[in-house]
């Protein structure tokens, strides 16, 4: 599973324009963003869900549904702080016979690569 952050305006680095005019670039200006979670099971199946931002509680909500549609798995994880929340450690806790997470190592070039 993986959590990623698509923000809602381009960056524009080139455009084609006629030599010697003043090109116009409209953009809104907006910083709005939204946060996917995703996750691929071994059997080819995926789970994703959309959230306003990324933080422990909406990943104990996703980790929820990810319970839901495999009832036992290993979860491959890297290690920012809203996966290591109290409240996500204590779901770990609770559900240790179903649930194994396994951590990244810390600053493991694989980490940023899979």
């Amino acid at each position: 599973m993986d959590e990623s952050v698509l923000v809602y305006y381009s960056v524009i680095r080139w455009v084609w324009a006629k030599k010697g005019s003043k090109h116009v670039v409209m953009t809104t200006g907006s910083h709005r963003r939204t946060c996917l979670f995703g996750a691929l099971g071994m059997d080819g199946r995926q789970l994703f869900r959309q959230y306003s931002k990324i933080n422990g509680e909406f990943f104990l909500s996703f980790l929820r549904k990810i319970k839901r549609k495999w009832k036992r798995f290993y979860l491959f994880i890297d290690g920012p702080s809203w996966h290591k929340s109290n409240k996500v450690r204590h779901f770990f806790e609770e559900n240790q016979d179903s649930v194994v997470p396994v951590w990244f190592p810390t600053c493991s070039p694989e980490e940023g690569s899979l």
